[in-house]
């Protein structure tokens, strides 16, 4: 049995079907996100003042560099807590 979160008590069998969040749901809220994803001029402007590569920034965030490059072109992205990261141990 699939169990959905608490908060909209959703459950149902292994049936094919995708969950569907109610509108209303906290994880969907319009509310600004302290934690929200960076934009890829950010990622680039901060990589860029810290002097590093696209190559050494992955690195220091246990990343890979098409990962990066895939962020910083705006393809994919950047979870909150790898920005976090990488504002922390950058220097």
């Amino acid at each position: 049995m699939l169990t959905g979160c608490d908060c909209c008590s959703r459950t149902g069998k292994k049936s094919g079907r995708k969950w569907k969040m109610p509108p209303n749901h906290p994880n969907r809220g319009r509310r600004e996100n302290p934690a929200r994803n960076p934009t890829p001029e950010e990622i680039r402007k901060v990589r860029l003042a810290a002097g590093l590569t696209q190559r050494q920034a992955a690195e220091l965030i246990h990343s890979t560099t098409s990962a990066w490059e895939s962020w910083e072109q705006g393809l994919r992205r950047m979870h909150p807590g790898l920005w976090e990261l990488f504002l922390l141990k950058r220097g």
